[in-house]
């Protein structure tokens, strides 16, 4: 009787640990095929389209300005009836795959951080930039979520930048008064 029972409380503590090992290795499969999906969502999103209509917009809007924040301005692009195609063709491309990046967030199936990461200056910039042609857009078609996910990323990836920046004010500000501290003991001949 007693062997029977050990042989059955080691049968429950097996399939408890094997159980467990299932749980341990789906969850790792899990964030690294995200990784990986994520990775190669990346790299042909650089060796495609995405990147030439990133670049020709740059060199369309004036790439050397696009950094100091002096360039073509949106409400131009907007208001011009012609003249703009070729800049409005690589606007829509960037907004579709940046629509697309913020399905893949939502939905889980991209590694946000990967995505702030490698777009966690150009998106919030360009979201700046093409508002104004985003809301007439949605006001010409009568639908107020075109681009929606790409809105609700750009919007995140700010909230983000401005969350680090104050942290990182908060440890400049921290090192400087110890800083001073130190600068303080070692002109008064104090012991640091």
């Amino acid at each position: 009787m007693n062997a029977t029972i050990i042989i059955a409380i080691s049968g429950i503590i097996i399939s408890i640990m094997a159980t467990l090992l299932v749980f341990i290795g789906y969850k790792y499969n899990y964030k690294w095929n995200r990784g990986k999906a994520t990775n190669d969502l990346l790299l042909d999103l650089y060796l495609g389209n995405f990147n030439n209509s990133r670049i020709t917009f740059e060199k369309l809007i004036g790439q050397k300005n696009w950094a100091e924040g002096t360039y073509l301005d949106c409400e131009i692009v907007v208001k011009a009836s012609e003249g703009y195609n070729e800049l409005i063709e690589n606007v829509d491309t960037i907004m579709r795959v940046y629509t697309f990046l913020g399905v893949q967030c939502r939905h889980n199936i991209v590694d946000k951080q990967l995505i702030f990461l490698n777009f966690g200056y150009s998106i919030p910039r360009f979201y700046d930039w093409v508002l104004p042609y985003l809301s007439s857009k949605r006001e010409a078609s009568g639908e107020r979520h075109l681009h929606l996910e790409f809105e609700e990323l750009a919007l995140w990836i700010k909230k983000k930048l401005d969350k680090n920046s104050k942290k990182y004010a908060e440890i400049e500000k921290s090192n400087n008064i110890k800083l001073q501290k130190i600068r303080y003991k070692l002109t008064s001949g104090t012991k640091v």
